[in-house]
């Protein structure tokens, strides 16, 4: 509930490059629960690439929100996820 309501928000008040990153995420969010749901992903390296794609989309969105917002066009590079190795 939370997401959508920010969602929503995002779509009344920002830039259309922020509400189709925002987009991005939330069809993979879907997307990647729908897996879970199903049982596809069995493996660590199923997780791994699933995930990967989300922290792709994440990073778009924070770069895309970024600019926005504070007007920095200095991208990050990777998002402060830290997953042990």
């Amino acid at each position: 509930m939370p997401w959508n309501e920010a969602l929503a928000d995002i779509s009344l008040v920002a830039a259309p490059t922020v509400v189709e990153a925002a987009g991005d995420v939330d069809e993979l969010f879907w997307r990647h629960s729908d897996q879970i749901d199903r049982g596809d992903l069995k493996d660590e390296a199923a997780w791994v690439a699933a995930s990967g794609l989300m922290e792709t989309a994440r990073l778009a969105f924070t770069n895309a929100a970024k600019e926005y917002v504070i007007g920095s066009s200095k991208r990050l590079e990777r998002l402060p996820i830290r997953r042990p190795q």
